[in-house]
């Protein structure tokens, strides 16, 4: 998409954002996703949703993207890219398995504001996951992340996870071999990972 807004944007393959108890399976895309806005909010881009906020259940298995995911939004708020989810945040009880992108994800983005920052990662941009006993399992990532906006606080990528924070979190398997290239600028701290760019909480 193109244009601008005061307003958030968010971008998915198959959904853009939801916000209700979810059952995805099975479920592809191999789209590109695009978001050149010259002004927004936040940017929320991912190859199946872009974003979800939600305490209610959520179970995704089976599920692939193929498409690049990319955003060049100047942003008022964070920029979060992800293969296959963008930003998943406020999660209480969630089953993810069997997940994985080979498209490329490109955060070429700026986030300027004060505190600001952009993420990127092969399968979650960024997910949040509070105590109810959570788990993702079996996530694969074989697409390039490439880091070359800039932001104000940090920017931070990673093969699988751009950002994870969790007060409780099971995860079972998960492999990248997608490569992570950053020519970015940050104003407090970049981080790169091959799985994980930045984590927060607990997880097993």
């Amino acid at each position: 998409g193109k244009g601008s807004t005061t307003r958030n944007t968010y971008g998915g393959g198959i959904l853009g954002s939801y916000h209700k108890p979810l059952t995805m399976t099975n479920c592809s895309n191999s789209g590109n996703v695009e978001h050149q806005a010259v002004k927004t909010k936040n940017s929320n881009l991912g190859g199946l949703i872009g974003r979800t906020y939600t305490a209610s259940k959520i179970i995704i298995k089976n599920c692939k993207n193929s498409g690049n995911i990319t955003t060049n939004a100047t942003c008022s708020e964070n920029g979060v890219v992800g293969g296959c989810f963008g930003l998943l945040n406020g999660l209480t009880d969630c089953e993810i398995e069997n997940i994985s992108n080979s498209g490329t994800v490109t955060v070429s983005g700026t986030a300027l504001k004060d505190g600001k920052s952009l993420y990127g990662g092969g399968v979650f941009g960024q997910i949040t996951v509070f105590p109810a006993g959570s788990k993702v399992s079996n996530l694969t990532n074989s697409g390039k992340v490439v880091l070359n906006g800039a932001a104000a606080a940090a920017v931070v990528g990673g093969g699988i996870f751009g950002y994870m924070k969790a007060e409780s979190l099971t995860i079972d398997g998960f492999t990248n071999n997608g490569e992570i290239e950053s020519t970015a600028t940050a104003g407090t701290y970049l981080a790169c990972g091959g799985c994980i760019g930045k984590f927060e909480g607990a997880a097993n």
